[in-house]
C-alpha cells in the first residue's frame, strides 16, 4: 500500500548499532557466567550417562534436562553426532546406540537471562580411533592458540584467517567460521579486536 516507497537493506547498520550498544555489562557477565555453569552441568550430565548401549537421544535428553532444571531457558540450540567417526553435529538426535570407541560430539547454546553462551564438547567411550584422537589433539591446540590470539587483541578477521591457514596446512577443511558469534547480533565485527 506504499507504491512510492523505496526499501533499503539496513541489516549491516542495525548489526553495527547492536554491537555498539551491546557491550557486555557487569550484569551481563554475571548472567554469562551462570549460563556457562549450566553448560558445564550439561556436560557432566552427558558424562554420567555415557556407557556402551546408551542411545544418542538419551545423551541429548540428559544434557537438555540439566539445562532446564538448572534455570536455562527454552528454546536453545543443541546438536549432536556420535559414532566411530562423527562429523558435524546434527539435530535431532538419533536412536543410534553407542559402542566402545564411539565418540559423541555436542554443540550446545543455552539461554540464561537472555544471554547465550555456547559450548562444544566431545566424549569418547573408551579409546577412540587413532585418527579421531589426532584430530582432537589438533583441535585442542587450535583452541589454546585462539585464546592466546584473542588476548593479543588481534582482529577477529586476522585470527580467523590464521586459524583457517593452520587447518588447511594440517590437511583439513573447516566447516564453519571458527569464531562465529558475537553478542546478540550474531554478526562478527571482523575488522575489530575483542573488547572486555
Amino acid at each position: 500500500e506504499l507504491p512510492a516507497a523505496v526499501f533499503d537493506d539496513a541489516t549491516a547498520v542495525l548489526c553495527g548499532a547492536m554491537n555498539e550498544v551491546s557491550r557486555t555489562s557487569k550484569e551481563e557477565l554475571k548472567l554469562l557466567k551462570k549460563g556457562c555453569e549450566i553448560l558445564d552441568l550439561s556436560f557432566q550430565a552427558v558424562v554420567e550417562r555415557l556407557k556402551p548401549g546408551v542411545r544418542e537421544c538419551d545423551l541429548w535428553a540428559a544434557a537438555e534436562q540439566a539445562i532446564l532444571t538448572n534455570g536455562g531457558w527454552y528454546a536453545h540450540n543443541m546438536y549432536v553426532a556420535s559414532g566411530p567417526n562423527p562429523t558435524f553435529p546434527r539435530a535431532p538426535a538419533s536412536l543410534l546406540r553407542l559402542e566402545a570407541g564411539d565418540v559423541a560430539v555436542f554443540e550446545v547454546s543455552a539461554f540464561y537471562g537472555g544471554v547465550s553462551p555456547q559450548i562444544s564438547y566431545a566424549l569418547s567411550l573408551g579409546e577412540p580411533d587413532a585418527k579421531v584422537g589426532e584430530m582432537f589433539e589438533f583441535c585442542r591446540d587450535l583452541y589454546y592458540y585462539s585464546l592466546a590470539e584473542l588476548e593479543k587483541k588481534r582482529t577477529f578477521l586476522d585470527i580467523e584467517t590464521s586459524l583457517v591457514r593452520r587447518i588447511h596446512r594440517a590437511g583439513y577443511e573447516p566447516e564453519t567460521p571458527q569464531i562465529h558469534r558475537y553478542n546478540m547480533s550474531i554478526v562478527m565485527p571482523m575488522e575489530s579486536a575483542p573488547q572486555q
